[in-house]
Order: C-alpha cells, then sequence, then structure tokens
C-alpha cells in the first residue's frame, strides 16, 4: 500500500518509522528489510527529520530577510540556492544514516550491504541500473552505485579495527 511513495521507508521526527508494503514486497530476505530499519533508526536518532525542520524554516527566515519586498525574482534566486544546499544537507544525513546501518548490522551478525541491495532491487523495479545511479547534482540521496562504493568502505574500515 505505498500509493505514491512506492516502495520506501521514512523516519518522522517523533520516532516512527514507516515502511510501505511495496518496500516489503520486494525485499529478498529479512537482513534487507533489518538493514533499512537500521538506517531509518539512523535518522531518529540523529534527529535529521527535526533538524531538516529546524533548517527549512530557518531558510524561509533568511529568504524573508534577504529577498524582503524587492520582488519574485531576488526570492526565486534566495530561495534555488537554499534548495541547492538543502541537496548536499540531505545527502550527508542519508551517508550518515547509512554508516549507522552498517554499524548496527555488523555488531548483530547480519550482512551490513543488504539494504544497498534492497535500494537496488526498487532501482531494479524502476528499469533503471543500479551501477548507473551515481549522486546527481541534484539529488537527495546518494547515487546506489556511490553508496554501495561507501558503504563497502564503511564495513572494511570496521573490519580492520577489528
Amino acid at each position: 500500500m505505498g500509493g505514491r511513495l512506492g516502495a520506501n521507508a521514512i523516519a518522522l521526527p517523533g520516532g516512527t518509522i514507516i515502511l510501505t508494503d511495496q518496500l516489503e514486497a520486494l525485499a529478498k530476505n529479512d537482513d534487507e528489510l533489518a538493514g533499512v530499519l537500521a538506517h531509518e533508526i539512523g535518522h531518529v536518532e540523529h534527529k535529521h527529520s527535526l533538524r531538516q525542520l529546524y533548517r527549512a524554516f530557518g531558510m524561509a527566515f533568511m529568504i524573508g530577510v534577504i529577498g524582503g519586498d524587492s520582488g519574485q525574482v531576488v526570492e526565486d534566486v534566495v530561495a534555488n540556492a537554499a534548495l541547492l544546499d538543502t541537496f548536499s544537507y540531505s545527502r550527508s544525513f542519508e551517508t550518515e544514516s547509512d554508516i549507522h546501518s552498517v554499524e548496527v548490522m555488523m555488531k548483530a551478525g547480519r550482512d551490513p550491504m543488504a539494504f544497498v541491495d534492497l535500494l537496488d532491487s526498487i532501482l531494479k523495479s524502476h528499469d533503471l541500473d543500479p551501477e548507473k545511479s551515481d549522486t546527481g547534482w541534484l539529488s537527495s540521496h546518494p547515487g546506489n552505485k556511490d553508496r554501495r562504493a561507501s558503504v563497502q568502505a564503511q564495513i572494511d574500515q570496521i573490519k580492520a579495527a577489528q
């Protein structure tokens, strides 16, 4: 039942985590779902949703201060600059939650790469090639190719420290 959300998971500011039916249907095993849950718990623990709301309110305030009553064009330019900044901010949140998922999954003796496998399945369900899914300039999430490399580097780093 994900409706327009499709196969997705969302962490709300209060700590509620939502997994859509489509996401569960695409999962090949429990590790894929556990990895996604660990990722979303990372968003909750690091208060990403709340920080994003504060940032959005702050940006809206700054747009009002900078743009003032000087016209729609200035407001649009400032708003678009703020939007571009938000994309990179969101990607850093995703990376932080990816690291959280890897750490949790490895401590639990589960496959820390499983959630990236599930993300690949989501792309494939839309006839997209995960290997060509690198991080786009206007993307709020890292591309799966970049994400897989980053997650593998995190796994290697944890193994080396053990």
